[in-house]
C-alpha cells in the first residue's frame, strides 16, 4: 500500500516537471527573428534618409535576427501616414516605430496597435498626452528652439550692439504642429531674454510647398527690408532663406534647424551662420536598437524618454559634418561615438514621456 502511494507520488513530480518544462520554454525563450515596421513622416525627405540609414545600421548590429521595413509617404502627407501605420498593424510585426505628423492622429491607431500586442516606439515628434507608456527617442524641439534662438542674439549684437532695436519675423509651413511651434517658441523666448528692445512680429504662415513659401519669404523681406533676423521652423524655409540672403547680398542674421544640402552649403559660405539640427540618424539607430535588443533577449521595451543630443553646425565643424551625410556609412562613422555614450548612458528608470513636452 505505501509503495502503491510513493509510486503515485512518484508519477504526479515526473508529470508536474514535465508540464513545468514544456511551459518554461514558451515564457521565457528569447525570440531568434523579429520584425519592426518602421513608418516614416517623409521617406522622400533627407531627414527620412537619415532617418532610415540611422535604423538599418542598427538592425545590421544583430545580423540577420531583425527583418526590418521602413515605409511611409514620400511626403508629409498626415492620412496617408495615418493609413500606412495601420496598414503595418494589420501584418503583425512585433514593434512598429513611429515618426506621426501629427501625433495627435495617432492616438488611436497606436493604442489599438497596443492592444493587439504590437510594441509601439515614438521618434521624430512625441505622443501626445494621451499615450501613458512607451517609448520616445528624439529631441526636445523647445531647447533646440531657444539654443537657436540664443545664437540667432549672437549675431545680432556682433553686428549692432549690445542693445539692438528693430524686428525680426519668424515663419511656419505648417501652423499647429506641435514640434514646429514649439521650435519656434523657444527661439522666441532665447530672443525676448536676450534682446529685450527687439521686436519679433507675428509668425507668418509660410506653407510647405517650395515655391510658395519662397514668394511667403520674398514678400516678408521685402516688406522688412532692415529686419535684423528672419527664420522658417521648416526645411523649404530655411532653404529659401538661405537662397534669398545669398541672391539678394542681405545682412540679416540666419540660423536653421534642418540641414539639407542647400544650407549645409549655406553654412560653408557663411551665408547661414549655425544650424541646430534634429538627430535623425541617432534617434533612427538608438530607437531600433533599444526595441530590437529587447525583444530578441525577452526583456521589457524601456518605458519613457530617451533623449538625443543637441548638436549645432557651424564653420568649425562644417566640413566634417558635410563629409559624414554623403554616405550611410559615414554617417554611422561620424554619430556613432554619440550614440554610444547615449545608449551607455541611459538610466534604469527613464524621464516619463510627459517629459518631452514642453
Amino acid at each position: 500500500m505505501q509503495r502503491a502511494v510513493f509510486m503515485k507520488q512518484v508519477a504526479f513530480a515526473v508529470l508536474s516537471l514535465s508540464m513545468l518544462a514544456d511551459a518554461t520554454p514558451a515564457l521565457a525563450q528569447a525570440k531568434k527573428t523579429i520584425r519592426i515596421s518602421i513608418v516614416l513622416p517623409a521617406t522622400g525627405t533627407q531627414f527620412g534618409d537619415r532617418l532610415r540609414f540611422g535604423a538599418e545600421a542598427a538592425a545590421a548590429t544583430f545580423g540577420g535576427a531583425v527583418k526590418l521595413k521602413v515605409t511611409g509617404p514620400a511626403q508629409i502627407d498626415p492620412s496617408q501616414e495615418v493609413s500606412i501605420f495601420q496598414n503595418e498593424a494589420l501584418s503583425k510585426p512585433d514593434a512598429i516605430i513611429v515618426g506621426p505628423i501629427p501625433a495627435s492622429l495617432f492616438v488611436e491607431p497606436a493604442l489599438q496597435a497596443q492592444k493587439d500586442g504590437i510594441k509601439v516606439t515614438w521618434i521624430v515628434v512625441p505622443p501626445t498626452r494621451d499615450i501613458k507608456d512607451g517609448l520616445f527617442v528624439g529631441n526636445n524641439e523647445y531647447e533646440m528652439g531657444k539654443t537657436a534662438g540664443a545664437l540667432l542674439a549672437d549675431k545680432i549684437i556682433a553686428a549692432k550692439g549690445p542693445n539692438p532695436s528693430g524686428t525680426v519675423v519668424p515663419g511656419i509651413c505648417i501652423p499647429g504642429l506641435t514640434n514646429l511651434e514649439d521650435r519656434l517658441a523657444g527661439a522666441k523666448e532665447a530672443l525676448n531674454q536676450r534682446l529685450p528692445g527687439v521686436r519679433i512680429a507675428n509668425t507668418i504662415d509660410t506653407g510647405n510647398e517650395r515655391g510658395r513659401n519662397y514668394a511667403a519669404w520674398d514678400q516678408a523681406i521685402q516688406a522688412n527690408p532692415d529686419g535684423l533676423a528672419f527664420y522658417d521652423a521648416c526645411e523649404p524655409g530655411m532653404i529659401n532663406l538661405t537662397k534669398l540672403k545669398e541672391d539678394d547680398k542681405r545682412g540679416f542674421a540666419l540660423v536653421v534647424w534642418d540641414t539639407p544640402d542647400e544650407v549645409l552649403a549655406g553654412v560653408k559660405q557663411g551665408v547661414v551662420s549655425s544650424a541646430v539640427p534634429p538627430s535623425h540618424f541617432i534617434s533612427g539607430y538608438t530607437s531600433v536598437y533599444l526595441v530590437a535588443n529587447a525583444l530578441l533577449n525577452d526583456r521589457p521595451i524601456p518605458n519613457g524618454w530617451v533623449r538625443t543630443p543637441t548638436q549645432v553646425i557651424n564653420s568649425s565643424n562644417i566640413d566634417a559634418f558635410s563629409q559624414a551625410e554623403t554616405s550611410a556609412a559615414g554617417m554611422l562613422t561620424y554619430f556613432k561615438p554619440e550614440i554610444d555614450k547615449l545608449i551607455a548612458g541611459i538610466p534604469a528608470q527613464l524621464p516619463p514621456l510627459a517629459a518631452s513636452h514642453r
